[in-house]
């Protein structure tokens, strides 16, 4: 995850460190109770130039920059206790965050309040393993269970199982090409 221009942020499950092209260095951060963030599943940094970490069993937590930099505790912990594979941001600010277990979690940039997608909304499993986004505006997202499912305006639009014949395969990313497919 990039900070800004010049720095990097490195997680490596048990470690977080920073590299600005002169070295690395360990960023030990904490919560709200002082606790230090260990066991880092993913991170990345959205539009609002928030950067957001998400820890094993322990829920996300969203840090200013600057606040990263001073090794400062969050300015917001939230979805305490939840297993985050992966977070993005989708063209309209939506914030996405693909759950080992729970389907997906969507955090609309209007209401910043928290809406769990499933199979009851028409995905294709709980376990959503990556995400694209297309021009029009539209997320595929790959699921753990060999499937796909297109998500647009507010509903699935399709979804499909993409190998029929293959019992252990596991989409684990997804990229949408320079002319539009996936």
């Amino acid at each position: 995850v990039f900070l800004d221009d010049s720095t990097a942020m490195l997680l490596c499950y048990s470690k977080i460190f920073l590299f600005d092209g002169k070295g690395i260095r360990p960023l030990e951060l904490v919560d709200q109770q002082g606790r230090k963030l260990e066991r880092v599943l993913t991170a990345f940094r959205d539009s609002r130039n928030k950067i957001w970490i998400a820890e094993s069993g322990r829920g996300v937590y969203r840090f200013s920059v600057e606040a990263l930099y001073a090794q400062g505790p969050p300015e917001h912990p939230d979805l305490e206790g939840r297993e985050i594979s992966w977070m993005d941001e989708d063209r309209q600010g939506n914030i996405w965050l693909g759950t080992v277990r729970e389907g997906l979690l969507l955090y609309p940039a209007a209401a910043m309040k928290i809406e769990i997608l499933d199979e009851q909304q028409g995905l294709s499993g709980k376990s959503v393993e990556a995400m694209v986004k297309d021009q029009e505006g539209g997320v595929l997202f790959a699921h753990a269970n060999n499937h796909v499912s297109y998500y647009r305006k507010g509903q699935v639009r399709w979804k499909q199982r993409v190998a029929a014949d293959c019992r252990i395969c596991r989409i684990r990313e997804v990229h949408c090409l320079p002319d539009g497919s996936y």
